[in-house]
C-alpha cells in the first residue's frame, strides 16, 4: 500500500479510537490511557462471541457517547477522507456501523495491505501447531528445494522474524517508484513467472535486522512458507484454522499470475468479518474458549520492533 495512504488510514484509526470510549480522550493522552479507555473490554466469562453473527446494541447502552461517534464521521465527511465503512465494537457487541460509496454489510472489501496481518496470524497458527519451530528459523531453511541467486551470508541469515518485521535487508524498491515503473520490485514480482523465486533472488542491501524497509515480498514469502509447512493450499489452511473457527464467512483471495495467493494484499472480506479478526486479537487470540493464537504470539506480533519514520512503529505486519 502507498505510504501516504498508510499514514492517512493510521490517522483515521487513531482518531476513531480516541473517541470510542466516550470519555474525552484528548490529544496527548498516553498510549496506556488510550488502550485502557478504548480497548479495555470486560473479560467476563459469559461474554458474547459473534461466531454466528454480531449482537447489535447502542453506544449509550455500552457506556459510550454516540454523539462523539457522529462527530467522528462528520470529521471524515468534512475532510473528504476515503472511508467506505466504519464499525465500532464495544463489550462484544456492534454499537456503530455505517457504509459509504455503494458498500453494504454484505460487501466484501479489498483489504489491501491489511491482508498482511492475516498472513502474519497464519504464521502464528503454524507456530502454535508445531509446523514452524520458532521465528528464529532462517528463510532459506524453508526453500532448500530452490536455487537461490545472490545467496550470500546476509541472505542466509534472514530469519522469519526479519520477514515478519520487514527487516530482511533485501535491495527492494517498492515505494521508490510507481508500481508500473519497471524499476519497482513489487511490480516486477506481480508479473514474474514465479513470484517467490523473484523475491528470493533479490540481492541484499544491508544486514538483516539492521533497518526496517517496506517490502511486500516478505508477506508473499510468509504465505509460501505456511503453504509449504502445512502441505495445504493457503486459503484452505486459513479457513480451517482461522476463518471458520471465528465465523468469518466467504472471502475472496487474489492470486499472482504465477499462481500464488497475494498474501501481501489480495484478501476481500466483509467489514463485519474483519471486525471478528480484530476481536480475536483484542482477546489475546482466544475465541469462545479455543486458543486460535497464543497470547504470546499476539503480544509478540503487536509490539514495536522498528520505527517506520512516519511516526508509527512496526510489529509482525
Amino acid at each position: 500500500m502507498n505510504k501516504k495512504i498508510d499514514i492517512l488510514l493510521s490517522t483515521i484509526i487513531v482518531f476513531g479510537l480516541a473517541m470510542l470510549a466516550g470519555c474525552s480522550a484528548l490529544p496527548g493522552q498516553d498510549e496506556a490511557g488510550l488502550a485502557g479507555s478504548t480497548l479495555g473490554v470486560s473479560m467476563k466469562a459469559d461474554r458474547f462471541w459473534p461466531t454466528e453473527g454480531w449482537q447489535v446494541s447502542t453506544p449509550e447502552a455500552q457506556g459510550m457517547d454516540g454523539a462523539l461517534l457522529d462527530q467522528m464521521m462528520k470529521f471524515v465527511d468534512e475532510n473528504q477522507i476515503a472511508v467506505d465503512s466504519v464499525l465500532v465494537v464495544r463489550n462484544g457487541t456492534l454499537v456503530f456501523e455505517t457504509y459509504r460509496n455503494g458498500y453494504g454489510a454484505d460487501s466484501r472489501h479489498h483489504l489491501q495491505s491489511a491482508t498482511k496481518s492475516v498472513t502474519s496470524a497464519l504464521v502464528g497458527i503454524a507456530l502454535r501447531e508445531g509446523l514452524i519451530a520458532s521465528v528464529d528459523q532462517t528463510m532459506v531453511d524453508f526453500f532448500h528445494d530452490r536455487n537461490i541467486e545472490n545467496l550470500d551470508s546476509r541472505k542466509q541469515a534472514i530469519t522469519l522474524e526479519n520477514l515478519l518485521t520487514m527487516s530482511d535487508g533485501m535491495d527492494w524498491h517498492e515505494l521508490d517508484y510507481p508500481y508500473n515503473d519497471p524499476r519497482n520490485t513489487l511490480g516486477q514480482m506481480w508479473t514474474s513467472r514465479d513470484a517467490l523465486q523473484h523475491i528470493l533472488d533479490q540481492p541484499m542491501a544491508r544486514e538483516p535486522g539492521e533497518q526496517w524497509a517496506y517490502n511486500s515480498g516478505t508477506s508473499m514469502l510468509l504465505g509460501g512458507i505456511v503453504e509449504k509447512v502445512s502441505g495445504q493450499d493457503l486459503l484452505v489452511f486459513a479457513r480451517e484454522q482461522l476463518f471458520d473457527p471465528i465465523g468469518i464467512g466467504t472471502v475472496d483471495w487474489d492470486k499472482t499470475v504465477s499462481g500464488y495467493y497475494h498474501s501481501d494484499g489480495g484478501l476481500y472480506m466483509t467489514p463485519r468479518d474483519m471486525a471478528r479478526f480484530g476481536y480475536l486479537m483484542l482477546n489475546q487470540g482466544t475465541w469462545d474458549g479455543s486458543e486460535i493464537l497464543t497470547p504470546e504470539w499476539v503480544d509478540a506480533s503487536t509490539r514495536t520492533y522498528y520505527d517506520t519514520g512516519n511516526g508509527t512503529g512496526y510489529g509482525y505486519q
